[in-house]
């Protein structure tokens, strides 16, 4: 049985919308879910469990900001939650710029255990999906979550501390993060999906990219380039530059997934031979 999160507010709001505020570890937190009309109201106890998605937002925004994501789950019969980060953002990773060293990953794992409580939530299909930072803490829960059943990432990047190089941070931290995302070492790893936009300027291409590889290099996917990417390091602004080689090796790495489509604007990679978890990885590049 999970356990009940104390301090519990649920606030029945317009459009179907509850809004689930409680203190944890010291800090307000507010989310709101929405749940479809397919959900009674006193659900029967033979009433099928509903799939759970939940929506990370990106930096300086907030929980209800991507609210519009309701008319699918409405469609569909999914609950979505729209969590917000402390000081509108999140923990992505140890020493991640422009986050905090707020405890994200245990409150996301109350608010998953409150929803449970209180909604008929199928605890085997609990999804995760987050826009360009909230991308960035989507990959991060890959690395340190066991809550999801599958995530996807739109506009992200891979914090440094998980990378298979590891390079930009004290030693110590390094190994300590890259130990923990490597699946044959946890004996769990996530299905993902990275979509990223070929002209982005706030998340650039390229760091879409590196999250698309080090997903399939960590996974041990069959056939996979195992490379040094160069120019691991975050850029440190908007004018630094990727290696000129960088395409042709993507280009290269790119060729070894087992299933690739194309037409004039999309690009779709997936890897699914031999992975950890199949199918595993999938990169879609607009």
């Amino acid at each position: 049985m999970r356990k009940t999160i104390f301090s519990f507010i649920l606030s029945f709001t317009t459009v179907l919308a509850d809004e689930i505020d409680f203190t944890y570890d010291g800090w307000d937190r507010e989310c709101y879910l929405y749940k479809p009309s397919c959900i009674p109201d006193d659900p029967s106890e033979d009433f099928e469990p509903v799939p759970l998605v939940m929506m990370f937002h990106g930096l300086g925004g907030e929980g209800e900001d991507n609210y519009d994501f309701t008319s699918l789950a409405e469609d569909s019969c999914f609950m979505v939650a729209f969590p917000s980060g402390m000081y509108n953002t999140w923990n992505a990773g140890p020493e991640a710029p422009y986050g905090h060293e707020i405890d994200d990953n245990s409150y996301v794992e109350a608010l998953i255990d409150t929803i449970y409580n209180y909604y008929p939530l199928d605890t085997n299909r609990i999804y995760g999906t987050g826009h360009s930072y909230g991308a960035g803490f989507t990959n991060h829960l890959a690395c340190t979550s066991t809550e999801f059943t599958a995530l996807g990432a739109a506009a992200g990047w891979l914090w440094t501390a998980y990378e298979h190089w590891g390079e930009g941070l004290d030693p110590d931290i390094a190994e300590e993060y890259n130990y923990l995302c490597d699946p044959m070492t946890i004996g769990y790893t996530i299905p993902m999906i990275h979509f990223h936009g070929r002209s982005d300027n706030g998340t650039f291409i390229e760091w879409g990219e590196m999250s698309a590889v080090q997903g399939a290099l960590r996974n041990g996917c069959d056939d996979a380039l195992s490379v040094d990417l160069p120019g691991s390091n975050w850029p440190e602004d908007n004018n630094s530059t990727w290696p000129s080689d960088w395409t042709a090796l993507m280009a290269e790495y790119f060729a070894t997934a087992d299933t690739l489509e194309y037409n004039d604007s999309i690009h779709m990679f997936q890897w699914s031979n031999g992975c950890h978890v199949e199918p595993n990885i999938v990169a879609i590049i607009m």
